[in-house]
């Protein structure tokens, strides 16, 4: 409700609008400094559940949860859903994380294409997705993937115990892997460059393998020819969905076999 118009707040000479003296006030204490303290704390915030809201039934196959409020992004525990983070999800300014997805499509790019980098990201316990991870200007930690397609660009890439992975990727130092398998490594679609990308060495191929000391390279990752490339057609028209097209279509096109 507003405050009604004789409300003293509204009344720039009204007596609450002089310096307020703390002492004054009931219930407050004294530092040693002889400083007086508040008494009553800030009221605590109440931070909007994204998850239990993408949990309920939409008739839309392709969710779009705002984020405008939230300081991270945190998407959990959810399966087959196709999540697609607006603009307004670009006030994120802490690192996020994905964790115990599975047979899901997830773009996070939106909001950093046109905002700041998210300035970091987990992935972890993650099976059958297609991640798109926008723009991260600290590390991305990929722990415990599988059978998924993912698309990052990120300073720093560490993966750990992952398993048949195709990951298109824009990394400014070497990615690093370890107890990984099945390890696919293709440079970024070009529909995802951005103006400054070209003037950042792009080092998606100089994969260091930190369980394996041999001078033979590594058997646990390789790199997709342009011939095993998804072009920019799937990228630009079959990942952002259309009505009536399902989550398991989409991961058929990009090549994520059915459970």
């Amino acid at each position: 409700m507003g405050a009604p118009e004789n409300d003293p707040r509204l009344n720039p000479g009204s007596l609450s609008r002089r310096p307020h003296n703390p002492k004054d006030a009931p219930g407050a204490t004294r530092d040693i400094s002889g400083e007086a303290e508040d008494t009553v704390g800030d009221l605590p915030s109440k931070q909007k559940d994204y998850n239990q809201e993408l949990a309920k039934p939409d008739p839309s196959s392709i969710r779009k949860p705002s984020f405008s409020a939230a300081q991270s992004i945190g998407i959990s525990d959810q399966t087959g859903l196709h999540i697609i983070l607006p603009s307004s999800a670009s006030r994120a300014t802490s690192s996020g994380s994905l964790r115990d997805l599975k047979n899901c499509v997830i773009d996070l790019s939106i909001p950093t294409a046109q905002g700041a980098p998210f300035p970091g990201l987990m992935l972890k316990n993650v099976d059958r997705c297609l991640i798109v991870t926008g723009r991260v200007s600290g590390p991305v930690h990929i722990n415990d993937v599988s059978n998924s397609t993912l698309v990052v660009i990120a300073r720093q890439v560490r993966i750990h115990n992952c398993k048949n992975v195709d990951i298109y990727l824009h990394c400014a130092s070497h990615p690093i892997i370890e107890d990984c398998s099945g390890m696919r490594f293709a440079p970024l679609p070009s529909c995802y460059l951005m103006e400054g990308d070209e003037s950042t060495e792009n080092q998606w191929d100089q994969v260091d393998d930190f369980k394996w000391l041999k001078t033979t390279p590594s058997p646990n990752w390789t790199t997709l020819s342009e011939a095993q490339r998804l072009d920019d057609e799937v990228w630009t028209k079959v990942v952002p969905g259309k009505p009536g097209c399902s989550v398991e279509q989409i991961l058929n096109k990009v090549g994520i076999p059915p459970k």
